[in-house]
């Protein structure tokens, strides 16, 4: 996940602000899931901790490639710029 946030730190922000503080706009978006998920298992039995970074892996995935969709940079299902159509030879 730090390579994820060096490689993207505003967006990482984003993401684990809407996490910690469970004010997303919308009430059943990612981040706003994420929370209620950790806050379940925070009362109970302990969980290993690669529980939390799988479910965070997860739910990190979805929101950037959402996000970065939203903004216009890639088509749907990649992560990479779209790339610019090339002029005729």
């Amino acid at each position: 996940m730090y390579t994820d946030y060096l490689a993207a730190p505003l967006l990482a922000n984003e993401f684990w602000s809407y996490v910690t503080r469970e004010n997303h706009p919308e009430s059943d978006h990612e981040t706003r899931e994420l929370a209620r998920l950790f806050n379940e298992w925070k009362n109970r039995a302990a969980k290993p901790q690669a529980e939390y970074r799988k479910k965070a892996a997860l739910y990190w995935k979805r929101f950037s490639r959402i996000r970065v969709f939203e903004a216009g940079k890639v088509e749907p299902g990649h992560l990479e710029p779209a790339a610019e159509p090339q002029p005729a030879a």
